[in-house]
């Protein structure tokens, strides 16, 4: 397994953990995971951010745990 995929499956795995069954927002930065808004509070995350600043934000479902 690649270092990349390591990652990326850990990454999956975390965000399962913690928000499964919950909608997120969340980038990716050089330090892993940045998880921006959880359910309701992601309307607001994309009134309050700069239109350009939006297509780095990855929305998700994970499964739950």
């Amino acid at each position: 397994m690649t270092d990349e995929a390591r990652r990326r499956l850990v990454d999956d795995f975390t965000l399962q953990y913690y928000f499964g069954g919950w909608d997120i927002a969340y980038r990716r930065t050089d330090h892993g995971l940045e998880v921006l808004a959880v359910d309701s509070e992601i309307g607001e995350l994309f009134r309050r951010l700069p239109p350009n600043a939006h297509r780095h934000v990855i929305l998700a479902h994970p499964e739950p745990w």
